[in-house]
């Protein structure tokens, strides 16, 4: 009889911790499932614009280095697919669900968009906030006396400030200016100035954006998730697209923070060493071959296309 009373006793005691285990256990569940399910709806989204820039861009420059993307299709395709994954197909759906899109950054050759909010005048002449596509902006730094704007290769433009000259061509070309004496130095410099510019056109967007939620009630607080090692840095150096999505609820006061890379195309060749003979005679060539002990090096050219514009030839040991 006591036992039967210690086991009553027991179950009663440890009833309600069992309960909220199992609620625990089902709410964790829900959320896991939950967020999985608005992870897929943002990569599908990020996916399918990657691809449009696939297959709808063209090559215009020599080598085979530019692209010139049409930023408003890859934007239409990311949200066509995003909005139709939460079944919102109205322009009033449509806001609802697209206020979690922090940003969307579309990268080019030589520059990016960034779709998101930004301040605009409406018919009437009043300045509101709301997300649409930017203009193209470029990989840009100024130091005072030049201005500077670099791509994803080894080409870049310089302007003087001072009298407004524009000059063209490869990093070794225009050392003098940038200041970069070897192609690793340029390779540092460059990836700093393209992180920069799109770090800073981002935290500006994210402020707007956050101005833009609260006038739709939103009481998310977005934020630019970089990290103490900027986790931009290894992902702005390739043509495609970057989707930030946070604030969807997924209960128990957690929110979805992603952000979804998609790679567009891969553009950059890779560069090759031109190189000056005995006999004075120009070539190229991208493997370390027994030339690189007994010949001088020239240059360094962004691809074997680019080198022969310029007279080389290609290396007569090359496919051996």
């Amino acid at each position: 009889m006591n036992l039967i009373k210690v086991s009553i006793f027991f179950v009663i005691i440890t009833m309600p911790f069992m309960l909220t285990s199992y609620t625990s256990a089902r709410n964790l569940q829900s959320k896991a499932q939950l967020s999985q399910y608005y992870q897929n709806i943002v990569n599908n989204a990020t996916d399918d614009a990657a691809s449009v820039i696939r297959t709808s861009s063209d090559r215009t420059a020599s080598g085979g280095e530019a692209l010139e993307i049409d930023a408003e299709e890859v934007t239409k395709a990311f949200l066509d697919i995003y909005c139709g994954g939460f079944n919102a197909f109205t322009v009033t759906d449509r806001t609802r669900v697209s206020q979690y899109i922090m940003a969307v950054l579309i990268l080019d050759y030589d520059g990016f968009y960034i779709y998101g909010a930004r301040e605009v005048f409406d018919g009437s002449g009043q300045r509101k906030i709301q997300p649409i596509l930017s203009e193209k902006q470029p990989f840009a730094y100024n130091d005072g006396a030049y201005s500077y704007q670099v791509t994803m290769g080894t080409s870049l433009t310089v302007i003087d400030n001072a009298t407004l000259s524009r000059y063209d061509g490869e990093w070794s070309i225009l050392a003098s200016y940038h200041g970069a004496g070897t192609f690793e130095s340029f390779e540092e410099w460059r990836n700093q100035i393209i992180n920069t510019s799109v770090t800073n056109a981002l935290e500006q967007t994210v402020t707007l954006h956050n101005r833009y939620t609260a006038e739709l009630g939103c009481i998310y607080d977005f934020y630019l998730p970089l990290g103490e090692d900027n986790r931009l840095t290894t992902v702005t150096n390739e043509v495609g697209i970057i989707a930030f999505v946070q604030g969807q609820p997924l209960g128990g006061g957690e929110y979805l923070e992603m952000m979804a890379l998609g790679q567009g195309a891969v553009v950059k060749e890779k560069p090759v060493d031109g190189y000056v003979d005995v006999a004075g005679q120009l070539y190229y060539c991208a493997e370390a071959t027994v030339h690189v002990h007994t010949d001088t090096l020239h240059k360094i050219l962004s691809s074997g296309e680019a080198a022969a514009l310029e007279g080389y030839y290609p290396c007569y040991m090359l496919g051996k």
